[in-house]
């Protein structure tokens, strides 16, 4: 069964890596091998699961198929599996109560990206982070400053991060981890 999901995506892999410069949870990247073919939300976690166990290590699935993203959000995925939803989904009325439901299943839920316009009043507490890439980090032009009116809520990983000068610049502009 499990090999059936493997054969429709390609996936890829990166570790948080917090303050400490310890690995505290995996980012799985998950890329459907044919847009055009749905893939089974149920048939992914089973796969998953298979590797990170319920009390194995924390995984953060960073699906790229909103189709496939959109079947997960009506799932409920173990507790180590963190969520993330891009902002323009998180934005997006039809997810709000899909959103709230894992959230208070216990899920970590991440939102990833900048966000174009303000999200649900109800939403936006059941982020526990944001992901943000080093190119949209609007801190690294203003020397760690935010620009004005820009503030922060809720803590945030950046992504994208490939030096160890960058690792330092991100955690000292203010990142709980990055990838």
């Amino acid at each position: 069964l499990e090999a059936d999901i493997l054969g429709q995506v390609a996936l890829g892999y990166s570790a948080f890596i917090d303050r400490n410069r310890a690995v505290t949870a995996t980012r799985l990247t998950v890329f459907p091998l044919r847009p055009d073919v749905a893939i089974d939300a149920g048939q992914l976690l089973r796969a998953v699961s298979s590797v990170w166990p319920e009390n194995g290590g924390r995984v953060s699935l960073n699906i790229t198929s909103e189709r496939l993203l959109q079947d997960l959000l009506q799932t409920s995925p173990s507790h180590n599996l963190m969520i993330e939803v891009p902002a323009f989904m998180a934005a997006d009325p039809v997810n709000t109560s899909p959103i709230i439901a894992l959230h208070r299943h216990g899920n970590t839920l991440m939102l990833k990206g900048q966000p174009l316009k303000e999200l649900p009043r109800e939403v936006l507490p059941c982020f526990t982070q944001s992901i943000i890439d080093l190119s949209d980090d609007r801190r690294v032009a203003a020397n760690g400053v935010a620009p004005a009116g820009v503030t922060r809520t809720i803590p945030h990983v950046l992504a994208g991060i490939n030096s160890p000068a960058d690792m330092d610049g991100a955690f000292s502009r203010g990142a709980v981890a990055v990838l």
